[in-house]
């Protein structure tokens, strides 16, 4: 009697079969952790100082969100690795910081260069300036030659009427590139932990820029505007003889005015100090452009300018004085 060496069939398929449900286990596994991790994030810090954990104090600020905070980042589209690592950096906190806030905060990247028509691009750069975010333009190298492009590094954290402006990339004289941005990364928890306070805090004091007596208008004004921002509400009031214009404000800025206060504005002025508000007056006491001084051939006339508030000015202990100062260069 002869006994076949060969296995039965049964038992081959039954071993495929069995191979086969283990590959397809894995393979259920793999897909389901990718699409449980589209909706859940976590992040194991192994750092020995946790630099890379949420303080608590900003999870404590996160958890007391009473409303949505929109956080739109305008750090996107083809990027050098240098921003795509801040890119990054910035949506694993954004993603974190989520985390605790119990459904209240919502985050986008926007590409601000991704519009085909150029007078949209423009108008949107325009528009961010205007609200704080500053671009940072830099040199590659390409095939072609150096090729200069500039980026946003910056986001805009709104919460119901208030916006503020969130500069990633902190510039720093000396630094090289690599460590600006390694300490931007470092510095991110901080910047959007601050303007989510600041623009939750309904508290934060007035301050009113004067109009009407030909000042600097707001895009002449947008540095130190930008500045005081983030620690202060910002309006631009006109007075116009209203007893009440000034009313609420902490402090009143007139900006480089060109023509004479007549004497109510004057007096609804020297009303607001004289109940606790400050001025800040930054008076040009000469009409002296650069422009004339280059046409007329290195010397020009500089006439006085009219404003009628010397006397104002005076009475607090200050005088202006009609004096040009002559830059070394």
């Amino acid at each position: 009697m002869v006994k076949s060496a060969t296995p039965p069939k049964a038992g081959m398929s039954s071993e495929r079969r069995n191979s086969l449900f283990k590959l397809g286990l894995l393979l259920g596994i793999i897909l389901l952790v990718n699409v449980v991790s589209r909706y859940l994030f976590y992040r194991i810090d192994l750092t020995a100082d946790k630099r890379y954990t949420l303080s608590q104090a900003t999870r404590n600020l996160m958890g007391d969100l009473k409303d949505v905070v929109f956080v739109k980042v305008y750090l996107e589209g083809d990027l050098n690795p240098g921003f795509a690592q801040l890119r990054n950096a910035t949506a694993d906190l954004l993603d974190e910081m989520r985390r605790y806030s119990g459904g209240n905060l919502e985050y986008v990247f926007i590409n601000p260069s991704e519009d085909p028509d150029e007078e949209t691009r423009k108008a949107l750069y325009r528009q961010l300036y205007q609200k704080g975010v500053q671009p940072v333009t830099f040199e590659e190298r390409t095939a072609e030659g150096m090729e200069r492009s500039f980026v946003f590094p910056g986001a805009l954290v709104t919460y119901a009427n208030e916006e503020m402006p969130v500069q990633l990339l902190k510039s720093q004289l000396g630094v090289p590139r690599e460590q600006l941005l390694h300490n931007s990364v470092q510095n991110l928890e901080f910047e959007f932990a601050n303007a989510i306070r600041k623009a939750t805090n309904p508290l934060r004091p007035e301050i009113g820029f004067l109009e009407g007596h030909g000042e600097l208008d707001t895009l002449e004004v947008a540095d130190i505007a930008n500045t005081l921002k983030s620690s202060y509400r910002l309006k631009r009031v006109s007075i116009n003889g209203q007893l009440d214009a000034l009313k609420g404000l902490r402090a009143l800025v007139i900006a480089g005015p060109d023509s004479a206060f007549d004497e109510k504005d004057k007096f609804i002025i020297d009303q607001f100090v004289m109940g606790g508000g400050r001025v800040v007056w930054m008076i040009d006491p000469v009409i002296a452009g650069m422009d004339s001084l280059k046409s007329m051939g290195g010397w020009m006339l500089a006439p006085a300018r009219e404003r009628k508030v010397e006397d104002m000015l005076f009475r607090y202990g200050a005088r202006v004085n009609y004096d040009l100062v002559q830059d070394l260069l």
